[in-house]
């Protein structure tokens, strides 16, 4: 009993230590939900955002190849995040019914996945 108390206070804590945040992309008509991301299969991150409700919107989303390319390649917009992490980032965009592309943040290389592999994911939504 004591042990589950300890995990969950700790698992409370570490979801309360960064506070997410909106970031307005300056050449695209979309926004980014800056939180801290985990790693998940596709299926779940496209859940996930899909069923997030922050800031009054739930319209929120897995971006698109183009969308993450756009994060990956600008160094100065990518500053406007506190929670982004070099990674490989699910995208929507499917390769067929097993398969979907990702996004290495670091730099922008693209890669077709298993849809069971486990990657970061971000969240966009149209402004």
């Amino acid at each position: 009993m004591l042990r589950s108390f300890i995990l969950l206070f700790c698992l409370g804590a570490s979801l309360m230590a960064t506070e997410a945040k909106i970031v307005s992309d300056p050449k695209l008509p979309i926004e980014w939900l800056d939180e801290e991301y985990y790693d998940n299969i596709w299926k779940m991150a496209n859940a996930s955002c899909s069923q997030a409700d922050f800031g009054g919107k739930s319209d929120w989303r897995t971006p698109t190849v183009k969308e993450l390319k756009r994060l990956a390649q600008d160094a100065s917009f990518k500053k406007e995040f506190d929670s982004i992490a070099d990674g490989l980032y699910w995208s929507r965009d499917e390769v067929d019914e097993f398969s979907a592309y990702a996004v290495y943040i670091g730099n922008g290389f693209v890669s077709e996945n298993d849809k069971c592999d486990k990657y970061l994911f971000i969240c966009v939504r149209k402004r």
